[in-house]
């Protein structure tokens, strides 16, 4: 009888010698734990919130001491420009001095000598256009410091003025006129607005008409720096 022959047919993969039946997956293993996410974001807020208060405080701290620094600088070339280098910024010495067309007198005060001529109120609206007023005496050494600053037998308004003949003499500032300081003469027929003439070792306060045209001098405080 004849022997019963069984056959058994085996797959083969493309890779030679290897079969089918024994190709198994590898296990897969597991990775790295990722990362939370909010850590990360955790992170940025803070790293952002350094940031803004860095620009909000720090850097405008930085912007205002160096604009400072610069400030100073300026001043004190415009210190030296205009008094010299003799007074050291350590000292902490000011710098006085006039605006261009101002006169310095001897008791530190800044005189405009108008070579115009304009009756009294006039002569005071030009003063109040240069930021300041006409000339109101302080003492006698206040007059008589003018006569080297004025030209002689000129005659100049001032700031002494009445309401009417009856009426006090009075300086712009609001002070009376005290005879310590001198009096005011009358001439011709005599006026409410005040004026003073200045000639060799003598000083003379005149009342004439306030529409007469003359010169006048107006007077300011030194520039400080």
């Amino acid at each position: 009888m004849a022997e019963d022959i069984t056959y058994s047919v085996i797959g083969f993969s493309t890779v030679t010698g290897q079969r089918t039946a024994d190709v198994t997956s590898p296990p897969t293993l597991p990775g790295p734990p990722p990362i939370h996410s909010s850590r990360k974001s955790w992170v940025l807020i803070f790293l952002g919130v350094v940031t803004c208060v860095f620009v909000v405080t720090v850097l405008p701290m930085g912007i205002a001491l160096w604009k400072t620094n610069c400030e100073e600088k300026a001043l004190v070339r415009l210190r030296e420009s205009l008094c010299g280098s003799d007074k050291p910024e350590h000292t902490g010495q000011l710098c006085e001095f006039c605006p261009s067309g101002w006169v310095k007198g001897s008791r530190g005060n800044c005189y405009f000598i108008s070579p115009e001529q304009k009756p009294w109120s006039s002569a005071r609206q030009a003063c109040s256009e240069l930021g300041t007023d006409l000339l109101a005496i302080q003492d006698q050494a206040e007059m008589k410091s003018l006569e080297a600053l004025v030209k002689d037998n000129y005659f100049y308004w001032i700031g002494l003025n009445r309401s009417d003949s009856s009426s006090e003499w009075r300086w712009v500032d609001g002070r009376a006129l005290e005879t310590a300081v001198s009096e005011v003469s009358v001439t011709g027929k005599g006026g409410d607005c005040a004026g003073g003439s200045w000639s060799r070792d003598n000083v003379t306060l005149f009342s004439s008409s306030c529409s007469t045209d003359v010169r006048w001098i107006c007077e300011r405080p030194p520039i400080r720096v």
